[in-house]
């Protein structure tokens, strides 16, 4: 879609980042071009999760498999590549190895450049390959300390990358299974009523934030900025913080994503930004899970 076309979509409140949403034209009157599809934003969380998770499971199994607790990527032990290795396919495995970081850079250029799309598209991709990778380390890693502990393997056969590793870490999550089921279910349980759950301003013609949740995103800001103020300060143990921003990402971030993307519906946006709003909404889900387990756990 042609960025002069349409009027400018603005979107106000916690969701869809109002920066992006700067280069988002509505079609105009009688435009028969495809428009934005809240139910096809649906299909692609869907796809996207799972990919994360098939991701999630490759790097669990390449993990377990090879006894190497290297955050490279999965599919760069099969191709043979390592970041220890100084070649091209260790430098290719070393970017995707903190992924994450990369994409953040992209990420922020993609606000500043809002109108090259592919920017922000790359920076997601990124950033959910690298937390799916992260995760799925973490959990063969646990899957080796168990195997260590039971007396399956020896200690001195897991590696990463040419040193070998104290799996002793691992011991907090193993022993706290529970806690990572929960932090599953609740990031799944607030991901499931955010895209359920409708708001009477979803049918208004002006997009406009509720005054609850102004109110709760303010509260949730002066709250986070005094926390990490009192944990500098050393009166306050950072588990706290870590939860408060569990619960504002759940309940009031989350769902203004949401909410934004059927604004992007009734203005008639072009489709071409359903992708970034799936992915968006994904990358929250992730943060919700990550934040409440390193939060409860002290990771």
């Amino acid at each position: 879609m042609s960025k002069s076309r349409g009027r400018s979509v603005r979107l106000h409140g916690m969701g869809f980042l109002p920066v992006l949403s700067l280069s988002m034209r509505s079609l105009p009157d009688g435009d028969t071009g495809t428009t934005f599809s809240f139910t096809s934003v649906l299909w692609r969380v869907m796809l996207v999760g799972m990919l994360s998770v098939v991701n999630l499971a490759a790097q669990t199994w390449w993990t377990v498999s090879s006894r190497s607790v290297s955050y490279d990527p999965w599919w760069a032990g099969l191709l043979g590549w390592s970041s220890y290795d100084f070649n091209a396919g260790g430098i290719i495995a070393g970017v995707f190895a903190v992924s994450v970081a990369p994409g953040l850079l992209l990420f922020f250029a993609g606000l500043l450049f809002s109108w090259i799309r592919w920017i922000f598209l790359a920076s997601m991709i990124l950033m959910i390959g690298g937390v799916s990778r992260m995760l799925g380390t973490g959990l063969g890693k646990t899957i080796l300390y168990v195997q260590v502990r039971d007396g399956s393997i020896s200690a001195d056969s897991v590696r990463s990358g040419t040193n070998y590793v104290d799996l002793s870490s691992s011991a907090v999550v193993a022993d706290s299974w529970p806690v990572v089921a929960a932090a599953a279910v609740f990031a799944v349980a607030a991901l499931a009523f955010a895209l359920l759950s409708r708001s009477r301003n979803d049918n208004d013609n002006e997009v406009r934030p509720s005054s609850r949740v102004l109110i709760g995103g303010k509260i949730a800001i002066v709250v986070g900025l005094l926390g990490i103020a009192m944990v500098e300060c050393g009166f306050m143990p950072i588990t706290l913080i870590l939860l408060l921003v569990a619960v504002f990402v759940a309940f009031l971030w989350l769902p203004g994503e949401v909410r934004a993307a059927r604004t992007c519906e009734r203005r008639k946006v072009g489709a071409e930004w359903q992708w970034h709003a799936a992915s968006l909404i994904w990358l929250e889900t992730l943060a919700i899970f990550l934040v409440a387990v390193f939060g409860i756990l002290g990771l």
